[in-house]
């Protein structure tokens, strides 16, 4: 039996619902209508280009219509340059994509820089003094198929509120080696992804100077988080 209180929540996922894909539409037609203007112009330019059987010379044509060129010359660099902020965009917004939403659980899918693919589950659990975001990695996702790269992911953070208005967060983050379809790469392969370089260090060695190299990046690490949090 459907209550009230499941017919709300299922209201409010498809009103996100239809917002998201409204909100897509009109990116879409927003850069067609980019390009078909672009495209227009280019035709435009092409076409007083191409009258090369007038009885004028080419520098009678350009004294005479440089007062209309000029105008349509800035609106085609206006609009080149919308295009391309636009398909940057599209790219950015490929890249990075919120995927299944439900209630207070999120699926994050994108590709990295460096190439790895990243498909995280993420909880968001907050109260008034307190919340709580937790992710981890889907190593095996039928909807991805064969992932080339990817790293088994897990994070835990806490921020917690304190009556004078302070912040305090406490973390755990961990993340394995790159893995292949044909198992973790080799340790100086992996090392040389977070800047440590081990040659000339002995192989017995080689995970405690990864482990040191790597804790000295979590407090630029940190820095970031608070910077894109604004704590």
């Amino acid at each position: 039996m459907v209550t009230a209180h499941d017919a709300n929540k299922s209201c409010r996922r498809e009103r996100k619902r239809k917002m998201m894909v409204s909100y897509r539409k009109e990116k879409k037609l927003e850069e067609c209508e980019l390009k078909m203007a672009y495209r227009r112009l280019e035709m435009e330019i092409h076409a007083l280009r191409a009258s090369t059987h007038s009885a004028l010379s080419w520098k009678d044509i350009a004294l005479a219509l440089e007062e209309e060129v000029k105008p349509s010359h800035v609106e085609y660099q206006s609009l080149k340059e919308k295009v391309k902020a636009t398909s940057r965009l599209l790219r950015c917004m490929e890249q990075w994509t919120i995927r299944e939403p439900y209630e207070n659980t999120l699926l994050h899918q994108m590709i990295s820089k460096t190439g790895d693919h990243v498909n995280l589950v993420v909880g968001i659990f907050p109260s008034p003094t307190r919340t709580v975001l937790v992710s981890r990695q889907i190593l095996h996702d039928e909807a991805w198929g064969i992932v080339p790269k990817q790293r088994n992911r897990l994070a835990w953070f806490e921020f917690v509120t304190t009556p004078l208005g302070f912040i305090h967060i406490r973390a755990v983050l961990q993340v394995s080696h790159r893995i292949t379809n044909h198992g973790p790469v080799d340790m100086p392969v992996e090392a040389s992804m977070w800047g440590c370089d081990l040659r000339g260090v002995p192989p017995p060695l080689w995970e405690s100077r990864l482990r040191r190299d790597v804790l000295g990046l979590m407090s630029i690490s940190l820095a970031k988080v608070k910077t894109i949090l604004g704590v």
